[in-house]
């Protein structure tokens, strides 16, 4: 998740719900053709993104991010 603290008029903060949408890349999927790899363009310089649900796209860095993940399932009934 991304959170961002934009003033709005007035001197208030925007929520969250009325913010634009972003997207980031996240890791988890990479198409390219092999042809087309050298060494000065990496697997994540494709240009064309995919919208993954945010139960099916977890950030797992460490331990706690983990025992977190192993969570969603039961949570989302996958």
């Amino acid at each position: 998740m991304i959170l961002a603290v934009i003033p709005a008029r007035g001197g208030s903060t925007i929520r969250r719900q009325d913010m634009k949408e972003i997207y980031r890349v996240n890791g988890a999927v990479y198409v390219n053709c092999v042809a087309d790899l050298t060494k000065d363009i990496s697997f994540n310089d494709n240009p064309v993104g995919y919208v993954m649900p945010v139960e099916r796209s977890v950030d797992i860095d460490e331990e706690s991010d983990f025992l977190l993940a192993e969570q969603i399932p039961t949570m989302f009934e996958l």
